[in-house]
């Protein structure tokens, strides 16, 4: 039930969020109910569908992408929904996102999805800030690319657990450029200040793991510098939150939290929780 719940809202928020113009955004996001806004096209190429998977966007060979392109695509109105996996940073592939692409796809028939891999952490090669920097080079590579894609290099982006961290992160941190224009988390962590992760007893030597602590200004507390909960600012783009009551590796709270933030700062936000775990 809660797949099916999860799916429905979610390709219905990407649609008539992602789809709208920026002024249309708050008042897509705060109000009760839901309506399509369908974009007339100015500019539109007689172009087919094409699927092109593992995709390289870099060195190192995790680094790759597969992209859907639609029907008459168009450089002018063809937008882009980033998906990212999750797997606690460590593991996971792009694969477990493939479920969600058919209905994005039926929902946002204009849009172009790419479902992204990102370099996995290991002893040898730390997930933060690295994996954020993997979100940049392949927006630099799909702008670098639009033209030959025929997409419009302006992003939404779809996280799945450590992936709607690592979203949430990027969009509020990293995109200098401004080229993230929503973001939506399924389940992601946002406070690791949380007493959830703090009190576990292996939680410093599990993060320090994580965290390259020499890509940081000394004397910094880099718990607190990345949870995107406590990143929020006035650039973070509008985002799309959703999380288990009962999720037992994510708690609920740091879903209320980032709501709380986004509320403080003004930002368009939705928050759907639903019986279960993430």
């Amino acid at each position: 039930m809660f797949l099916i719940y999860k799916k429905s809202v979610l390709l219905l928020s990407i649609c008539f969020l992602f789809s709208c113009f920026p002024e249309q955004i708050e008042k897509n996001l705060q109000g009760n109910d839901s309506e399509l806004v369908i974009i007339e096209n100015i500019t539109i190429l007689n172009s087919r569908s094409v699927t092109i998977q593992d995709l390289s966007y870099g060195e190192n060979s995790q680094q790759t992408f597969d992209i859907y392109l639609p029907d008459e695509r168009s450089s002018n109105t063809t937008k882009v929904i980033v998906l990212i996996h999750g797997g606690s940073w460590i593991s996971g592939d792009k694969s477990a996102m493939e479920d969600l692409i058919p209905i994005l796809q039926n929902a946002n028939p204009h849009h172009a999805i790419v479902n992204m891999n990102y370099v996995l952490s290991n002893d040898n090669t730390h997930a933060f800030p690295n994996q954020f920097y993997n979100i940049s080079t392949l927006l630099d590579e799909l702008c670098t690319r639009s033209t030959e894609f025929q997409i419009n290099p302006e992003f939404a982006l779809i996280g799945r657990s450590a992936g709607g961290h690592l979203a949430l992160m990027y969009d509020s941190v990293y995109d200098e450029l401004d080229r993230v224009k929503m973001v939506c988390t399924l389940s992601g962590p946002t406070d690791f200040t949380n007493s959830f992760y703090t009190d576990k007893p292996n939680f410093e030597s599990l993060f320090d793991k994580l965290v390259d602590v020499d890509a940081y200004p000394p004397n910094q507390n880099l718990v607190r510098k990345l949870s995107p909960a406590l990143r929020v600012n006035w650039d973070t783009s509008p985002t799309i939150i959703f999380h288990g009551k009962e999720d037992n590796i994510v708690p609920v709270a740091n879903a209320k939290k980032l709501k709380r933030k986004l509320k403080k700062k003004d930002i368009p936000k939705r928050l759907f929780r639903f019986d279960g775990e993430g």
